[in-house]
């Protein structure tokens, strides 16, 4: 049987606050925009090798299920072809990001 993580968050702090305030632990608040990513997505984005993509861009950069990441604005804006093949809530937390330059913080 296939383990299923259903606790799959990305965030995107609006501004310094959503930054100060997830680096403390706070998960709901005005400043943050908080997505529930369905884990099939998480499957799909897999399979489609986007978060690869990312990972041979940026070699500091690892995504996967149990760990956290943080990716900016300005690394999502380079590698966004490969992101933008595959829609859904990590695109649009990173189209988010990109508009109000800030980033996404990945929970898995």
């Amino acid at each position: 049987m296939e383990h299923v993580n259903n606790h799959m968050y990305i965030t995107v702090p609006i501004n310094k606050e959503g930054y100060d305030e997830y680096d403390h632990g706070i998960e709901f608040s005005d400043n943050l925009i908080v997505y529930h990513m369905p884990y099939d997505e998480y499957k799909k984005l897999v399979r489609g090798r986007v978060f690869r993509v990312l990972e041979t861009r940026y070699i500091d950069l690892y995504i996967v299920d149990g760990e956290s990441a943080v990716i900016t604005a300005e690394r999502l804006i380079k590698v966004y072809d490969a992101i933008n093949a595959i829609p859904g809530v990590f695109l649009e937390a990173v189209d988010k990001a990109i508009e109000l330059g800030t980033c996404v913080f990945i929970d898995f």
